[in-house]
């Protein structure tokens, strides 16, 4: 042994010894703790977070974090907070917020239908309607399964049983959707004519599916149809497919086979851009449960009237006429225009529920179009979006930390910091609709996006926030309740990492474990 070693060796021992439990990040991620100790004062919980965020988080991606106490305005821990990051959808909080600070939450969306036209059943047997069924909405989101317990459909049934009450077998006129509340961007006009609107910063590739189904006045089912397709009766058949809407409006080929039980699964369902056309190719297994994807309708007036008619065949109703959207003036005739239905939606409180709790893009984008009436006078995309533009800068939220590109989420454009976004959570923790908002949120254990997480810890039921989600993007933005009922507001904000996704949610749920524990005291 050398003299250097001989006389530093209990030194060269203990350090080595210790290098044993020194956590060093990877690309593989850290290990997630069980429940998280009791955090007393603020310097220890900043000493816990420093250590989650700078030594056991992996340091390959963008993390931009601030936690701030909303009852003490102290500003407890930040990490990058006046960067901007893509929210994903985080950015449903501030349509959200925006919703609640303009709109009356218990505003009704409407949906009428008319009989245009001097029809008359009485004395007629031949029950025959000479005239138009003339539909107009404002922006309803809620004729679709969520809203009518799974039968989207039912909405046309009860309107062909008013029309059989009233004697009619048949309509000679044409079927005509007023969708003119909404005023459609360039793109909309340029893509579809009109029919439908899409803000132009969304993926191609997005809008064949759900999550980018186009807005508009007049919808069906949230403009979407979900497609199902599960392993023929044995390996050679095709698949059998379902669908949540039986309609000629979308053409099925189904191109794929059943293969045998150790095959590779690579069966997708997919539509071609431009066209309501589903195609379903690949293999499925034998004895796999199913395929399962929903499916954007593109020209959604034209396909709540093509539904509509063909339940009105099914109920016994004939029509003779055309299906085609109104153009320009309104189509009705003072004198002979009948209302035939109204059906009004759930208060808008509801549907701001589910837009939080179910991060549903669909209904955000057409209640951006209602803010942009409201605060602009105009029901459009832009004007929604300059509507949050107005809320934010009368928080003094300026725009070098925010770029606003649609109300969802969906679009990569958006950008905003955790300042920011914190802001937001404070200005509506001190609102009077504080509790109201609080329950659009989903809850860590109970509901929405977070039913799954947190769940048999300290922080389940006392997490409440808005997750986001897009490839190499997870976001968290809520509030948590701390140990000792103290308010917090909460942003945690990743990006570019690759790691999957799972382990960056271990981190932020770890993180928010340590805040629901947390006593100042």
């Amino acid at each position: 042994m050398s003299n250097f070693l001989q006389k530093n060796w209990r030194a060269f021992f203990l350090l080595s010894f210790s290098f044993c439990f020194i956590s060093i990040p990877t690309a593989q991620g850290f290990a997630p703790h069980g429940q998280s100790k009791q955090i007393i004062g603020v310097r220890q919980l900043q000493r816990e977070l420093r250590h989650a965020f700078l030594t056991r988080s992996p340091g390959n991606f963008f993390w931009g974090v601030r936690i701030e106490s909303l009852e003490k305005n102290q500003m407890i821990y930040s990490l990058n907070d006046h960067k901007n990051f893509i929210p994903a959808s985080n950015q449903k909080i501030l349509t959200v917020a925006a919703a609640f600070n303009f709109l009356d939450t218990n505003f009704r969306y409407s949906t009428e239908v008319y009989l245009s036209g001097n029809g008359n059943s009485n004395g007629n047997t031949q029950g025959i309607f000479d005239g138009d069924v003339i539909v107009k909405s404002n922006g309803n989101p809620c004729i679709a399964s969520h809203w009518l317990e799974a039968r989207p459909t039912i909405f046309f049934q009860w309107l062909a049983d008013s029309l059989k009450r009233m004697g009619y077998a048949v309509i000679k006129g044409d079927f005509i959707g007023d969708d003119s509340a909404f005023l459609i961007s360039d793109m909309g006009r340029d893509f579809r004519g009109g029919d439908g609107d899409y803000p132009g910063s969304w993926e191609w590739g997005d809008m064949l599916f759900a999550m980018a189904s186009p807005a508009s006045a007049i919808s069906f089912n949230e403009n979407m149809v979900r497609v199902t397709a599960y392993p023929g009766a044995k390996v050679g058949d095709k698949p059998i497919v379902e669908t949540t809407v039986e309609s000629a409006f979308l053409p099925i080929t189904n191109q794929a086979v059943t293969g045998e039980a150790n095959s590779q699964k690579t069966i997708r369902i997919t539509r071609e851009l431009g066209t309501n056309h589903v195609l379903i190719v690949g293999n499925i297994p034998i004895g796999r449960w199913r395929e399962s994807e929903p499916i954007a309708v593109e020209q959604p007036t034209l396909f709540f009237l093509t539904v509509m008619r063909e339940t009105f065949e099914k109920k016994g109703i004939l029509h003779a006429g055309l299906l085609r959207r109104a153009e320009g003036v309104w189509p009705g005739s003072g004198d002979s225009l009948r209302l035939l239905y109204r059906y009004e939606s759930p208060r808008l409180i509801r549907i701001l529920e589910y837009i939080n709790k179910e991060s549903n893009n669909f209904a955000a984008g057409q209640v951006l179009r209602t803010l942009g009436k409201s605060v602009v006078n105009e029901a459009s995309h832009e004007a929604g979006l300059q509507a949050i533009e107005i809320y934010l800068e009368s928080l003094g939220i300026t725009e070098v930390s925010y770029r606003l590109k649609d109300g969802s989420g969906l679009s990569r454009q958006n950008l905003i910091s955790p300042e920011a976004l914190v802001k937001v959570l404070k200005h509506v923790y001190q609102s009077k609709y504080f509790g109201a908002f609080l329950n659009t949120l989903s809850v860590a254990g109970v509901d929405g996006t977070l039913s799954r997480r947190l769940v048999g810890t300290n922080a389940e039921t006392r997490v409440f926030g808005k997750t986001g989600f897009l490839s190499s993007v997870r976001t968290f933005i809520g509030y948590v309740q701390a140990a000792d009922g103290e308010w917090l507001g909460v942003s945690l904000m990743s990006m570019n990492y690759t790691q999957p996704t799972r382990q960056i949610e271990s981190l932020q749920d770890e993180v928010l474990r340590l805040l629901a524990n947390w006593r100042r005291k």
